[in-house]
C-alpha cells in the first residue's frame, strides 16, 4: 500500500575531491622541505668540518692562546739529540734532549729537507717561542730560533693543534728543491641539526702537487684544528687533521684561488634523510597523479549524469 507525499531520494556519497588524493604528496613535500631547512641550519649552527690527509714537506700551524710573555702552550714533544740553532746568537747547540714546550700563539713551520727535519718557531711579539726542558733544567729560546732533528725523529708521530695549512704555493724560486705539498684530499662534512655524532660527506677535493691549502673562519679568527704528522725515514710527512672553518682556500701557482666551502644546494641534496623522503617522494608523486586523473574522470561522468 502506497502512501501519498514526495519520494524522499536516496541518499548519496560525496563526490571525492581531488585535493584530498593530494595528502600523500603534500605531505610528503612538506616533510622533505622541512628536512632540506633542517639540513642547512645544522651548518649554520656550525661551521663546516673539513678533514684533511696529504703528503707533504711542509706543514704550518699556530697555536691557540694569548701571545703574553712566559705562557706557554699545553702542546708539548719529547725530542732527542736535537740541534738548536738560536736566532739570536746564530750558533747551534747540538745533542740537546727534553720537552719541547711552545709559546701560547707562537707560529711553527715543520719543513723536511731531505734527511732532516727544520722546526721553525716564531711569534709576533718578543719573547721566547719554545723551551727545552731536560732532569728539572729548562732553557729557553729566543724567536725565529729553530730545531734540526734527524734520525731521532723518523717513525714519530707529532701532535699538531690551532689553525693549520699545509703546502707553500709554488713559483719562481732561489731555492731549487723548496718543500711543497705533493698530494692528498679534503673532504667536507656537515652535521645534522641533532647532534654532532650524525654527520654527512658533501664533497672532497684532490689536492696536487706545489699546492697550498689554507683556512677560513667566518669572524676572520683561526679556525681550530688538530691531527698528527708522521716522520717517515724515506718519505715526505704524512699529515691528517680535521678542521672547523668557514671556507678552505686552494692556491694554485698561475691561477686564481679556489674556494671550497658547503653550497646550499650540496647540503640539502646531500643529507641522507633528505634523499630518502625525495625518493619515496618520486614514487607517491606518479601514484598521486594517476588517483587525480581517475577522480577527475568519475567527476566528470557524474555531472553530465
Amino acid at each position: 500500500m502506497s502512501h501519498g507525499g514526495t519520494p524522499h531520494p536516496h541518499p548519496t556519497a560525496p563526490a571525492s575531491s581531488p585535493w584530498s588524493a593530494q595528502g600523500p604528496l603534500l605531505s610528503a613535500i612538506a616533510i622533505t622541505l622541512i628536512l632540506g631547512l633542517a639540513a642547512y641550519l645544522g651548518y649554520r649552527a656550525t661551521s663546516a668540518r673539513y678533514i684533511v690527509r696529504a703528503t707533504t714537506d711542509i706543514v704550518r700551524f699556530t697555536l691557540p692562546g694569548a701571545q703574553t710573555a712566559n705562557r706557554y702552550s699545553d702542546l708539548t714533544w719529547y725530542l732527542t739529540d736535537v740541534a738548536v740553532i738560536d736566532a739570536e746568537t746564530g750558533t747551534a747547540t747540538p745533542h740537546l734532549s727534553g720537552q719541547l714546550s711552545f709559546a701560547a700563539g707562537a707560529d711553527i713551520s715543520l719543513r723536511r729537507h731531505g734527511e732532516e727535519l727544520e722546526i721553525l718557531v716564531s711569534r709576533e711579539t718578543e719573547g721566547p717561542t719554545f723551551q727545552l726542558a731536560d732532569q728539572g733544567v729548562s732553557r729557553a729560546f729566543a724567536n725565529g730560533s729553530s730545531i734540526l732533528c734527524g734520525a731521532s725523529c723518523f717513525g714519530r708521530n707529532f701532535p699538531i693543534q690551532g689553525e693549520i695549512g699545509i703546502g707553500r704555493q709554488t713559483g719562481p724560486q732561489l731555492n731549487a728543491s723548496p718543500p711543497v705539498l705533493y698530494d692528498g684530499s679534503v673532504a667536507i662534512v656537515i652535521r645534522m641539526l641533532w647532534g654532532d655524532k650524525h654527520s654527512y660527506e658533501i664533497a672532497t677535493e684532490k689536492l696536487g702537487l706545489g699546492e697550498e691549502l689554507t683556512f677560513r673562519s667566518p669572524d676572520d679568527t683561526p679556525p681550530p684544528g688538530a691531527g698528527t704528522v708522521l716522520i717517515a725515514r724515506d718519505a715526505p710527512m704524512s699529515v691528517a687533521f680535521v678542521t672547523h672553518a668557514q671556507s678552505a682556500i686552494l692556491h694554485r701557482y698561475g691561477a686564481e684561488p679556489t674556494i671550497l666551502e658547503p653550497k646550499i644546494a650540496t647540503i640539502i641534496t646531500k643529507n641522507p634523510v633528505f634523499a630518502f623522503f625525495s625518493v619515496a617522494m618520486s614514487f607517491l608523486l606518479p601514484g598521486t597523479i594517476i588517483a587525480l586523473a581517475v577522480i577527475a574522470q568519475r567527476m566528470g561522468r557524474f555531472r553530465r549524469n
